[in-house]
This record gives C-alpha cells, sequence and structure tokens, in this order.
C-alpha cells in the first residue's frame, strides 16, 4: 500500500512490489514534483522577499514621514508658543496705549474745558474793556466841554472886568455858572481819574487774561 510524504508525494510501501520499469517511473516522477514544489516554494520565497521588502521600505517611509510630522508638529508648537507670547506682549502694548489715550482724552477735555472757561472770561474782560473806553471817551468830552464853558465863563468875566462892568446880578449868574463849570470840571476831572484806573486795572487783567488762554491753549 503506497504512503504519502510532508510534500504530497506518493510513495509505495514495504510490502508493495513493481518491476524494475515501474520503479524508474516512479522515482522520474517523485523527482519531478519536487523540482516543481522547490521552484514553487523559491516564487513563493522570492514573493515573500519582495513583499517583506516593500513591507521594509514602507516602514521606512512611514517611520520617515512620522519623524517628519512629529519636527512639523514641534515646530508648530513653538510657533504657536511664540504667536502666544507675542499676543501677550502685545495685550499688553494695547492695554498701556489704551491708557495713554484716555489719559491724554482727558487732558485734552480738560485743556478744553480750560480755553472755554478763559474765552469766556476773556469775552467778558473784553465787554467790560469797551465799556470803560466809552465811559473815558464820554468823561473826556464832558471834561472837554467842561473846559470850554470854563474858557467861556473866565473870558465873559474877564471881558465884563476890562469893561468895568459892574452888575452884581450878572456877575451873581456869572460867579454861579463859573462854579457850576468849576464842579462840573472838577467832577470830570475825578471821573476821569477814576475811569483811567479803572482802565488801567482791567488792561492789567485783560493781559492776565490773554497770558492764561495762551498757557491753556500751548
Amino acid at each position: 500500500m503506497s504512503s504519502v510524504n510532508r510534500l504530497g508525494i506518493s510513495r509505495p510501501s514495504n510490502g508493495e512490489s513493481s518491476g524494475a520499469n515501474g520503479l524508474s517511473v516512479q522515482g522520474s516522477t517523485i523527482l519531478d514534483t519536487l523540482k516543481k514544489k522547490m521552484s514553487q516554494l523559491k516564487e513563493e520565497l522570492e514573493v515573500s522577499k519582495d513583499e517583506l521588502e516593500k513591507n521594509r521600505l514602507s516602514l521606512d517611509e512611514e517611520k520617515k514621514r512620522r519623524e517628519c510630522a512629529e519636527l512639523e508638529v514641534s515646530a508648530l508648537q513653538r510657533r504657536v508658543q511664540l504667536i502666544e507670547d507675542d499676543l501677550e506682549k502685545t495685550d499688553e502694548r494695547l492695554t498701556q496705549a489704551t491708557t495713554k489715550l484716555n489719559e491724554a482724552s482727558q487732558a485734552a477735555d480738560e485743556s478744553e474745558r480750560v480755553r472755554k472757561l478763559m474765552e469766556t472770561r476773556l469775552n467778558h474782560d473784553s465787554d467790560k474793556v469797551e465799556l470803560l473806553e466809552r465811559q473815558l471817551r464820554e468823561a473826556k468830552e464832558l471834561a472837554a466841554e467842561s473846559d470850554r464853558k470854563y474858557e467861556e465863563a473866565f473870558e465873559q468875566r474877564k471881558s465884563l472886568e476890562a469893561r468895568s462892568m459892574v452888575d452884581d446880578e450878572r456877575i451873581a449868574t456869572l460867579e454861579k455858572q463859573l462854579a457850576e463849570a468849576q464842579i462840573i470840571a472838577e467832577d470830570a476831572d475825578r471821573r476821569y481819574d477814576e475811569v483811567a484806573r479803572r482802565l488801567a486795572i482791567m488792561e492789567v487783567d485783560l493781559e492776565r487774561a490773554e497770558d492764561r488762554a495762551e498757557a491753556a491753549e500751548a
């Protein structure tokens, strides 16, 4: 009875007997089968080697890609950290700039308030100066008129004295007019002095107000 070996080749049992030709044919068949099996195994081995090489190359490529990816991730992490640091510094600068801007805005508002206040005072002082100047002109005109009347009365008195006209009533009238003229002149002089004094004070106040306004605008 024949048996089958590990390679799938059948061989006769010890109990079987055959002729010389039968053994020769059977041995040739076994050899061919072995050659085919060896060839098949070689091909499978080559395929396995190729697959192993491909897998090794794929593994190397995957390892390189993973290393590159890790490097990129590390670089990205460093870049993110730098960006976060820059962002934090930018936030700090922005906060400082905002604070300075608010302070400058408040200072500008205060300067504008002072400027408007000084402008109001200056306008008020200008109105007072104009009023005093007008009063001064009126006082000068009144003083000039009083001087003219005084001169006229004085000339009339001199003319009357030259002509030696004794007219008590007329003289009394003229003296009264003269006294009134003198009073008017003295009053005009006092008003003139007072107006001049007040005008001088207002001019000093006006100069100070202008200086304060210029300082506030600067």
